[in-house]
């Protein structure tokens, strides 16, 4: 009875009988996978964010100064995402420490390595949503996990973890984002491929609109059957826009565009410099539809910039300068899931 015995959901009842304690739960959130923890934690920090409650639960030894950072980062976390995708749908949320098992995501809890709670709690708390209120079978799609990286780590916590660069070099991997049925397969690059391809869609459509189109997700697909096909009306809605073809070719698609600056040519024109910047898109049947950044670079720190569109083989992009560039450079990071030379000097 001096254990701490947690499954999902909301307490309902405690009964103690000698030296064994009963408790039962119940959870109104239709979810895939219920879980059970238990053992001898100690509670070690708690916070509450109005009426949510966070709380850091901790095993033999125990550690102030990691709960109080867990337990500062699960408040922030759910501000942040109660904000953009909706109301939290539980009292609160704990994060247990785990012993041996490396730790999974269970909606209204966490059970975490001790090591890697502060690194991954808000990420698993993200699976109150994408996981739980928006349930996954875990078993043929990863979608859920795609989405979980996009938000934490790439809107939450800035990229600090650097998951848009993991992400940009998976165009080597040719398996595409419908086929990754396991989140741990593939040396888990579908989470880094998902948050990728969820943050050039924010840059099709604009950030607004993805969140529109997550928010709508939560809203209305509680206890339905979601994988990424499925996600692409929700953000047509949100956009007004027809997404088909960004599905095709960055979520169905296995293949990707080899993207070169394969010329520059300039020339003094009325007392400027017009220079041209020649690209080329090869490597798939046919040519993929591009966003990418055009820059160009000039001594002392000069330099211009604009993100431009591309829809066929080749394409030449002009810029007109009263100084002179010595480089060009297009940069697809961010925009793009290619491979390439990226960079070309101008030639005196």
């Amino acid at each position: 009875k001096s254990w701490e015995l947690r499954s999902e959901g909301l307490l309902v009842s405690t009964t103690e009988k000698g030296e064994e304690k009963t408790v039962q739960y119940k959870c109104d959130v239709p979810i895939s996978f219920p879980k059970v923890i238990a053992g001898k934690y100690t509670m070690m920090a708690s916070k509450k964010v109005g009426e949510k409650l966070f709380r850091s639960d901790q095993l033999n030894p125990t550690n102030e100064a990691r709960a109080k950072a867990d337990v500062e980062l699960m408040a922030k976390a759910f501000e942040f995402y109660e904000k953009s995708l909706g109301p939290w749908p539980f009292p609160g949320y704990d994060c247990f420490d785990a012993d041996t098992y490396y730790g999974i995501e269970s909606y209204s809890y966490t059970l975490l390595q001790a090591p890697n709670t502060t690194r991954f709690v808000a990420h698993e708390m993200g699976h109150t949503y994408f996981g739980g209120l928006v349930p996954n079978r875990y078993i043929a799609d990863t979608w859920n996990e795609g989405l979980t990286q996009y938000v934490e780590s790439v809107l939450f916590s800035k990229n600090a973890d650097r998951s848009l660069d993991m992400g940009f070099q998976t165009w080597n991997l040719a398996v595409p984002l419908t086929e990754m049925g396991i989140a741990h397969d593939n040396e888990s690059k579908s989470y880094f491929r998902g948050a990728y391809v969820m943050h050039m869609l924010s840059k099709e459509i604009g950030l607004e609109a993805v969140l529109a189109g997550l928010r709508e997700l939560v809203k209305t697909s509680q206890g339905k059957d979601i994988t990424w096909l499925s996600l692409r009306p929700f953000f047509e809605k949100s956009s007004g826009q027809p997404l088909t073809w960004f599905w095709n070719q960055w979520v169905q698609a296995s293949k990707f565009p080899k993207l070169d600056v394969f010329g520059v040519k300039q020339r003094p024109l009325n007392g400027k410099f017009e220079t041209r910047v020649f690209v080329r898109q090869a490597g798939t049947p046919s040519p993929y539809r591009l966003q990418f950044l055009v820059r160009i670079k000039g001594l002392g720190g000069k330099g211009m910039e604009k993100v431009v569109k591309m829809n066929s083989p080749e394409a030449v992009f002009e810029y007109l300068t009263d100084w002179q560039p010595t480089s060009a450079e297009i940069v697809p990071f961010e925009y793009s899931l290619v491979r390439g030379t990226f960079t070309l000097p101008i030639a005196k």
